[in-house]
């Protein structure tokens, strides 16, 4: 079962990029794909042999492009890197994600809320921003279909089973 995230609003997206003039834009091929290819109809993966995990995420490297041509038209640089999975890093990935968040102004998370986690907490003096471009509303069960001429998957709508995470009780 994974973690079913939604996509932030734009607008809510760019008010926290407002006066900020280079981000790094992290993505993860896992959750965040399958939902992104759930709730858009995005193709999911590429089934291209011989490519990485990293590299055969369809979904979410659309939605990621998509996100840094909002940001180019504001004249925020982008820089992308994805990381498969940021909710489980090793040592080596957290060098590398350290070192690609030099000399920027925000990292964007384009995962489920636990892959935001994994990145925020290898960056305890990261002076920038740490921002969630996606919010964890759920679990998910998805079934995945090949298109019609085979190259990548597809999340299937039919039979799909998300199971909403309950709301937060109001505090007294």
């Amino acid at each position: 079962m994974g973690v079913y995230c939604q996509m932030l609003e734009d607008a809510a997206i760019m008010k926290n990029l407002t006066g900020l003039k280079k981000v790094l834009i992290i993505t993860c091929p896992g959750c965040a794909c399958e939902s992104l290819s759930y709730d858009k109809q995005l193709p999911n993966r590429s089934l291209a042999e011989g490519k990485g995990f990293e590299n055969i995420a369809i979904a979410v490297h659309r939605e990621r492009d998509r996100i840094a041509q909002i940001c180019a038209a504001a004249g925020i640089e982008t820089d992308t890197i994805t990381v498969a999975f940021p909710c489980e890093l090793v040592e080596t990935e957290c060098e590398r994600i350290v070192l690609a968040a030099e000399n920027t102004d925000a990292v964007c998370v384009l995962a489920c809320s636990g892959g935001f986690l994994g990145i925020r907490d290898i960056m305890p003096d990261y002076p920038g921003k740490i921002i969630p471009l996606m919010k964890s509303a759920g679990t998910f069960v998805f079934h995945l279909a090949i298109d019609p001429a085979g190259s990548y998957s597809l999340v299937k709508r039919q039979g799909a089973r998300i199971l909403h995470f309950a709301p937060a009780a109001a505090e007294d």
